[in-house]
């Protein structure tokens, strides 16, 4: 029979909006439904490609150290390419639906806003390809300014339009107003920011 298992660290503040927000993720999938579900999957040659710039910009490790950890910041930007547009679905209709959830949607997005601020620094990642830094800070600013959005806090936003990313956060958050307004599958917003962040062909579908 197939489940779905959820599984949290301890119980905190947070937990309920962790775990509804989990859960949200999930719903959207089974809405797919009569199509099955569509899974994100690598494709070599471009896990080969961070692999070989992790190795040429880190000289100090060695070839099977750059393969592990160009294979873990691949599957780092994978994991946040699938989640991210989807998730900001998730917590516009939390937010909507759920006003007993606002304190801790709030205290969890900024959180996790404060932890992608130091890869806004012009030194941060000397040893991580160009493309993954720009990726990342894309989908990070497109994060911040909808949580500037729902809680009508702009400084939120502030850092993310100083390092000049705000005309990228409101592109990416144009696909998901469009995502949202027809319905579209998860994997077609996906394949949207994709194009837009420089990751179009880093990847390939398949289903559940």
């Amino acid at each position: 029979m197939t489940a779905h298992l959820l599984r949290y660290r301890e119980e905190n503040s947070l937990t309920d909006y962790f775990i509804a927000y989990q859960c949200g993720l999930l719903l959207r999938s089974l809405a797919e439904d009569p199509e099955p579900p569509q899974n994100l999957v690598s494709k070599r040659d471009r896990r080969e490609r961070v692999t070989s710039q992790v190795e040429t910009l880190n000289r100090h490790l060695s070839a099977a150290q750059a393969r592990q950890v160009g294979g873990g910041m691949y599957d780092a930007l994978m994991t946040q390419l699938r989640s991210t547009g989807p998730g900001l679905l998730v917590d516009r209709q939390l937010h909507r639906t759920w006003p007993g959830l606002h304190p801790a949607q709030r205290q969890a997005m900024e959180a996790e806003i404060r932890s992608t601020l130091p890869a806004l620094s012009p030194t941060f990642g000397a040893g991580i390809p160009k493309e993954l830094i720009a990726a990342n800070r894309a989908m990070n600013s497109a994060y911040a300014f909808v949580a500037a959005e729902l809680f009508a806090a702009p400084d939120l936003a502030v850092p993310f339009l100083a390092a000049g990313l705000g005309p990228m956060a409101k592109e990416l958050i144009g696909l998901t107003d469009v995502a949202e307004a027809d319905g579209q599958r998860d994997c077609q917003l996906i394949d949207a920011w994709a194009q837009v962040i420089g990751l179009g062909g880093w990847y390939v579908w398949q289903q559940s």
